[in-house]
């Protein structure tokens, strides 16, 4: 970090070779970091460093819901969310159908969704799990398997059927 003279006043280590990327959280003030080795978050507090798993590389980030979430775009277009209170995936949301410049993902309260410009395309992730699997049903048109609700159900909650 600088200050407004342009010198360092402090370092964060990441853990991460090339971090190309940042996004800040105002209300718990970590950091989080992204480039093509990954993704890492940084509490500038305690200097605690949390490596994101299941992450090759990020192109876009963005804290949700007062910090609870972080939002991960892929160079790939995939979006993840991870759970940074239990420090776990919360769910892999959107399969990206290649690279492209994706947007920082941006928060609606109202509604409880993220949006992002990912892979060309314009997505919104509901953050609530009713409304989740919701939408799943229309998707596909019938109840996930355990295997999908473990994987792409944010927050993960309680199995409950999706077309009921």
């Amino acid at each position: 970090t600088y200050d407004a003279n342009a010198r360092v006043v402090g370092e964060l280590e990441t853990g991460l070779i090339d971090a190309q990327i940042a996004a800040a959280d105002p209300g718990t003030a970590r950091v989080a970091f992204g480039g093509s080795f990954g993704a890492a978050i940084v509490d500038p507090d305690d200097g605690t460093v949390v490596r994101i798993a299941d992450t090759r590389s990020a192109r876009s980030l963005g804290f949700v819901r007062d910090g609870e979430l972080l939002v991960i775009v892929g160079s790939d277009g995939d979006v993840r969310l991870w759970d940074t209170e239990r420090n776990e995936s919360a769910g892999f949301v959107w399969n990206g159908t290649g690279a492209g410049f994706p947007t920082s993902p941006w928060y609606d309260s109202a509604a409880d969704s993220v949006w992002v410009v990912t892979s060309g395309n314009l997505i919104e992730i509901p953050l609530s799990v009713e409304r989740w699997v919701r939408r799943a049903c229309e998707l596909v048109g019938r109840d996930l398997t355990q295997d999908e609700w473990d994987r792409f159900v944010p927050g993960r909650g309680r199995v409950v059927s999706a077309c009921a």
